[in-house]
């Protein structure tokens, strides 16, 4: 519904407006958000190059220029916000938070007129009559209320993800509540920081080891008592597809959206994997190495923020492809409030090990 709507134009018009109305060079010289700028064109740059180096090679795909789209036009239209007005980034967060809950509490509303109640939500089979895709939103906007020492949103937050029930979101919100909600933690341990970057780097490789290690499927099916495909939800068989037709998938970025065109699924859900597949070991690393640098003085809040993208990005589709537009820039937001207001904060010495 979100990409129909074309947001990503519409985004794109109003930031050329901003850029127009403020002169491209005062609007440089004043870029508040050039230090996360700065990797997010080294990690968006080496994504082009080695898109446009195999379809140099293998032949042009239009699917390329919207995923690019996706990426850059959240980007774009957050740095010409915060760099018109730096102080208006908390007054859009609130109205992003507005309006994601009350998306929600319409699907609330429409579910309870049906008949639905809270009573409904069983945990053992991972069941909410008010499941949404709004989940990972509502563990975005849990760590900015946390850094606010806002217990009251956080919780909030917590148990909108808890009625939501995405399992994953609301794992990492119980425990990102229990962790930080009552502590001065500000900083995260570099050993820590760096040892969950190259977990990062190399998961791709780990994931498609054990989607086509049949030893691993077969141990995976005597513990659960259920086949593979059913245990992942069908992603198996998803990814199975893409490596059958791996040399369509060299076309570069945006490529299995090509592979996956006649299937009902039209992504591949695990973006950490896509990135691999369609941009090599090379973009992995990159990409990964940039949008953690995006996490200035170690900044735990940041660390978070980064952290719950990239580890949705291992199952999910949440790092790339349509519908993503709105999210990023609720992301990008957040990332330069916590970093610019994060440095003047006295706790930043405490230090979570």
């Amino acid at each position: 519904m979100v990409d129909e709507m074309k947001i990503k134009y519409i985004v794109l018009f109003i930031s050329f407006v901003a850029i127009y109305v403020s002169s491209p060079v005062d609007l440089i010289l004043r870029n508040k958000f050039s230090p996360e700028a700065k990797f997010f064109w080294i990690a968006f740059g080496t994504l082009l190059c080695t898109t446009v180096y195999f379809q140099l090679y293998e032949g042009f795909h239009s699917e390329s220029i919207n995923e690019f789209l996706y990426l850059l036009v959240p980007f774009i239209f957050v740095s010409c916000i915060v760099s018109s007005n730096q102080d208006v980034s908390k007054n859009l967060i609130e109205v992003c938070f507005v309006l994601t809950l009350f998306c929600y509490l319409t699907t609330v509303i429409h579910k309870i007129l049906y008949g639905y109640s809270v009573t409904d939500i069983t945990l053992e089979s991972s069941f909410s009559p008010f499941e949404n895709e709004l989940s990972p939103y509502f563990v975005y906007f849990e760590i900015y209320y946390l850094f606010q020492n806002d217990r009251k949103r956080s919780l909030l937050c917590l148990l909108l993800t808890f009625l939501s029930l995405k399992r994953f979101c609301l794992l990492k919100a119980t425990v990102f509540y229990i962790l930080f909600a009552y502590t001065n933690y500000r900083t995260i341990n570099k050993k820590l920081y760096w040892g969950t970057v190259a977990c990062f780097m190399v998961a791709p490789f780990l994931i498609l080891s054990i989607y086509t290690n049949q030893s691993v499927i077969s141990w995976v099916e005597q513990i659960t008592g259920r086949d593979i495909d059913s245990f992942t939800m069908s992603r198996y068989t998803i990814v199975q597809h893409v490596l059958n037709g791996i040399d369509s998938v060299n076309f570069g970025f945006g490529t299995t959206v090509y592979v996956l065109k006649d299937w009902a699924a039209k992504s591949l859900h695990s973006d950490v994997l896509r990135l691999y597949l369609e941009g090599t070991f090379l973009s992995t690393i990159v990409y990964t190495y940039a949008y953690f640098k995006f996490v200035r003085n170690y900044n735990l809040f940041t660390f978070l923020v980064i952290f719950h993208i990239f580890s949705e990005g291992l199952f999910n589709h949440w790092m790339f492809g349509a519908g993503i537009t709105c999210q990023w820039i609720i992301i990008y937001l957040i990332i330069y409030t916590i970093n610019r207001h994060g440095e003047s904060l006295e706790t930043v010495k405490y230090r979570f090990k």
